[in-house]
């Protein structure tokens, strides 16, 4: 698996092999019997795209790991010009920060957490979200059912 892992391309899977929607059609490839499936991404997609991937996968035992860095939001300056990067499309974003704007954009973001949340309860359980280091006492804790 591993080898297999190091060789793999994503430019090379054709269309789909640079998009979140590529997901849908790899749990085709895992399809048969129930595994454990860790789902981890920073879910900065499309919800439709998260909904089709969870119902892809909805044979599965799915454990949605949402990745974060700390600098995305609470290091926002209250002024000043902001570049935001996509990493999936390799596009930037120039913004004009104020305090607004920054509220703006944390409040957007708690109400997408909250969003992603309540999709994944459908579908089995909360995501857990790991921001900056992984506190492994805390994801132990979540894999035992102990923590939402």
């Amino acid at each position: 698996m591993l080898t297999y892992l190091r060789a793999f391309d994503p430019a090379e899977q054709g269309e789909l092999g640079d998009s979140a929607e590529g997901l849908v059609d790899a749990a085709a490839i895992i399809a048969g019997r129930r595994k454990l499936v860790f789902l981890i991404s920073d879910f900065l997609m499309p919800e439709d795209t998260i909904e089709a991937i969870f119902e892809a996968l909805a044979g599965h035992d799915v454990i949605p790991i949402v990745l974060r860095d700390p600098r995305e939001l609470e290091d926002l300056p209250r002024y000043g010009l902001v570049s935001f990067a996509d990493l999936e499309t390799g596009g930037r974003r120039l913004y004009v920060m104020r305090p607004a704007l920054r509220a703006a954009l944390i409040a957007d973001d708690a109400e997408r957490s909250k969003r992603l949340r309540s999709l994944a309860m459908r579908y089995g359980r909360p995501p857990f979200e790991i921001v900056g280091k992984i506190d492994w006492d805390r994801f132990g804790a979540y894999l035992m059912g102990e923590v939402g």
